[in-house]
């Protein structure tokens, strides 16, 4: 592990067994330990080690479970966005209301093409036509 200079953050660098380990965690999170060694060619005891060094090392933070929209009868649609001309002020203003919003499955601020993209939850084209223009046309006066 080094150290970024300037910095407490820590780069971990991970050999092809984590990175393997990484990879079928991220498919399946929940797979037991003697599948994921097998998967890894690894023993089901180095298997289990190496996890533990990862949570520890903070490459491992959790365990989740990752939803399907389409099993509740939704469809999620991507948003980007590019702002011009915005104070800090607004831009905070537009994410706080985008993070009190039901019907976002995940928003993010970004650096590069974009500044904010987001996933908006609908039952099929219109509701998601209807409800990215409640977000967007209306609201922009208020922020």
């Amino acid at each position: 592990m080094n150290k970024i200079p300037n910095s407490d953050k820590i780069i971990v660098k991970l050999d092809k067994t984590d990175l393997k380990i990484l990879y079928h965690l991220d498919l399946n999170a929940r797979m037991p330990l003697t599948q994921l060694a097998k998967a890894c060619r690894i023993s089901r005891t180095v298997t289990e080690y190496r996890i533990e060094k990862l949570k520890k090392q903070g490459v491992i933070k959790a365990f989740t479970a990752s939803l399907d929209p389409a099993k509740f009868g939704l469809t999620s649609w991507k948003v980007y966005v590019k702002f011009q001309n915005l104070t800090k002020e607004t831009e905070k203003n537009i994410i706080s209301y985008l993070e009190k919003r039901k019907d976002l499955w995940w928003a993010i601020k970004c650096v590069g093409s974009y500044d904010l993209m987001f996933c908006l939850l609908g039952e099929n084209p219109y509701d998601f036509y209807q409800k990215l223009t409640l977000i967007v046309f209306p609201r922009l006066r208020d922020f």
